[in-house]
């Protein structure tokens, strides 16, 4: 009984933010030139990486491996142009759970080798005018910023994202869907619960402050959520940005949290990263974005150009309170932009 009411809230609550963004953008956006569908944008990322995980406690290696990851990004315009009007979106990749595209071409412990396997990962309708965004279908976890401590920008939503500007800069979202299937990166599944909602308040204070202050449940959780960014300019003619995020999740009555220094210069960037996730913060604490180990993990990554044209190489360093985790890599990022 309490599933089906449940179930019947969700529905009345995405149609309620449908109706709700619908009427506004009706009111300032009332005729739509329909065209002939437009590829505006492909994003196409091959990175290659060895990674490398052990037990520290008995000094035996866990995983040692050689990973390849294909994803790709395409925006179809169907009408209007980017900044106003009605695109279709899609996320093709590998992998094969929620918070990684990446796949093993080669294990060096199990001497296994695995095909290489592609999903559509996300697919949907995205439309935007100057009161704000809409997405339907199976949507991205996260809008534009990813934070650390939300859901891997890689895996999916079924559902629906609406974005309302408010004052200037800020930004009022609400999302509700299903997260589901996390072994299963296909859009081409029916949801198995409408288990995720989501109201969140974005700010840009000024050019270097922005905060984030939002309200999530999901399965057995019941969050609270913010953020801090701020940044500045460094020694060295270097961008430094500092950030801050404290979950608390009132069903289990336990805090996550994240802290990060950045600092970039010309092409090199260095990131160093302390994060605690309890054990028992439920699923949010494994569908994290690059999620590792929960507990207490600490981070050094860093990535720069070679002189390999637009090859870029990264490195990250991890330890948790069991695991230490290292990899290296070369990637090199394509962006064919056809909108201009």
């Amino acid at each position: 009984m309490y599933s089906s009411l449940r179930s019947k809230l969700s529905v009345i609550y995405l149609g309620n933010c449908l109706v709700l963004f619908l009427i506004i953008s009706l009111n300032q956006y009332t005729k739509t030139v329909w065209g002939t569908p437009k590829l505006n944008f492909i994003g196409l990322k091959t990175p290659f990486r060895y990674d490398y995980q052990g037990e520290i406690d008995a000094n035996t290696t866990l995983k040692s491996r050689y990973q390849l990851q294909i994803s790709s990004d395409l925006e179809i315009g169907l009408s209007g142009t980017r900044e106003h009007g009605l695109q279709l979106m899609t996320l093709i990749g590998s992998g094969d759970h929620f918070t990684s595209q990446w796949s093993t071409l080669y294990d060096q412990k199990t001497h296994e080798q695995k095909p290489l396997e592609l999903a559509v990962r996300q697919l949907y309708l995205h439309y935007v005018n100057h009161i704000g965004r809409l997405s339907f279908g199976v949507i991205p976890p996260v809008k534009e910023f990813v934070s650390n401590t939300s859901m891997d920008s890689d895996g999916w939503i079924r559902g629906a994202r609406v974005v309302i500007y408010v004052g200037q800069g800020g930004e009022l979202e609400a999302v509700t869907g299903a997260v589901d299937r996390l072994n299963q990166p296909s859009v081409f599944q029916s949801p198995t619960r409408w288990n995720y909602h989501e109201l969140e308040w974005t700010q840009a204070w000024w050019q270097n402050l922005r905060t984030e202050l939002g309200a999530m449940l999901l399965t057995k959780s019941n969050i609270l959520r913010s953020e801090l960014r701020y940044g500045f300019n460094g020694v060295f003619n270097s961008h430094v940005e500092i950030s801050g995020e404290l979950l608390h999740d009132f069903k289990v009555k336990r805090i996550a949290y994240d802290l990060m220094l950045q600092i970039k210069k010309n092409d090199y960037r260095l990131r160093l990263e302390y994060s605690s996730i309890d054990e028992q913060f439920g699923m949010l604490g494994t569908l994290v974005n690059d999620y590792f180990s929960l507990g207490t993990v600490t981070m050094v990554a860093i990535d720069g150009p070679t002189y390999l044209g637009k090859f870029k190489w990264f490195t990250r360093i991890y330890r948790s309170d069991t695991v230490q985790r290292g990899m290296l890599g070369l990637g090199y990022p394509l962006k064919l932009n056809f909108d201009d």
